[in-house]
């Protein structure tokens, strides 16, 4: 068992979680995961017409393309949305505030 005394203890403590995944480590499981859904959706959305949807717009002139997808963002939003609005409802109750 590590000692946490002195000026190093709150950091020995933390190196020596049990069983525990500590803030920063949770916070990169959950960075690694978005990246990863984000890439899968990314090349799945692309083999099923995502980003050329009535409603986004292409302008070229020239050698110069501009992109506005107004149709994909409001879809991308909507079902962000309503997974957000899920996993709250499965999450539970909260506090009486």
């Amino acid at each position: 068992m590590v000692s946490a005394t002195g000026i190093w203890g709150p950091l020995l403590t933390v190196l020596a979680f049990k069983g525990e995944i500590p803030v920063m480590g949770r916070f990169f499981y959950i960075m690694a995961g978005t990246f990863f859904l984000l890439g899968l959706f990314w090349t799945v959305g692309e083999k099923y017409g995502i980003g050329q949807m009535p409603g986004d717009f292409k302008f070229q002139r020239g050698n110069t393309v501009f992109l506005l997808p107004l149709g994909s963002s409001l879809i991308i939003s909507f079902v962000i949305s309503l997974l957000m609005w899920l996993f709250d409802r499965l999450r539970g109750p909260r506090g009486p505030w």
